[in-house]
């Protein structure tokens, strides 16, 4: 591989870190740096490789055979310029046998590919995966859905741990919300700009609107 020298300007402060971080792992600092830039430059492709692939499958489209009925919890919550998606959402984008909100969806779906600022939960990626290959009518190959999910997995991912269970708890028992409904909440909560303590500039609302 061609080698090429090149010259930054970096924080003097920021330096005298990265060469600590360097020799603690045995690095040189021009290694350190290597190796970060190759990650960042191979999460930047695989994230539009991704997101090519998926919007291609929006195009088309798969004829689910939903006929627009729900299939998960109706949430989905808003923080700012980051959108949390519910299991309704993603199972309309690719559900091309519902135009109106097959349309509806994968305009948000396209938008939130392009900007980076979609979040989901594993919560929402397991419910997609087991509703899109057993649940509806027409359901697509494990392999399919697994590839779906596999593409997801790029975007901001909160994982459903024990606090957040918890929390959802005690969402449902303060606001007799059905659980799996807070535990959406909870998890869009988390995944928002202020991390895993509640907030309530959020906006929540039901997929259908």
């Amino acid at each position: 591989m061609r080698k090429r020298n090149v010259t930054l300007s970096m924080p003097t402060d920021l330096i005298r870190r990265a060469k600590a971080l360097a020799a603690a792992r045995d690095k040189s600092l021009s290694e350190l740096l290597r190796e970060s830039l190759e990650e960042k430059v191979s999460e930047a492709t695989g994230y539009r490789q991704a997101m090519q692939r998926q919007l291609r499958l929006l195009e088309t489209g798969f004829d689910l055979g939903c006929g627009g009925k729900s299939h998960g919890p109706g949430i989905r919550c808003m923080k700012g310029d980051k959108v949390f998606l519910d299991t309704n959402l993603l199972l309309y984008a690719y559900d091309a046998g519902s135009p109106a909100k097959h349309a509806v969806a994968v305009r948000i779906l396209e938008d939130l590919w392009k900007s980076g600022n979609g979040i989901l939960s594993t919560q929402i990626l397991q419910e997609f995966f087991v509703n899109v290959t057993k649940k509806i009518p027409k359901p697509l190959s494990v392999a399919v859905g697994r590839e779906i999910v596999e593409d997801f997995l790029k975007w901001k991912i909160v994982p459903v741990e024990g606090h957040t269970i918890l929390r959802a708890i005690d969402l449902h028992e303060k606001h007799k919300y059905a659980f799996w409904d807070s535990l959406v909440i909870q998890s869009a909560i988390e995944g928002g700009p202020g991390g895993s303590s509640p907030r309530t500039s959020g906006t929540v609302r039901g997929s259908g609107t």
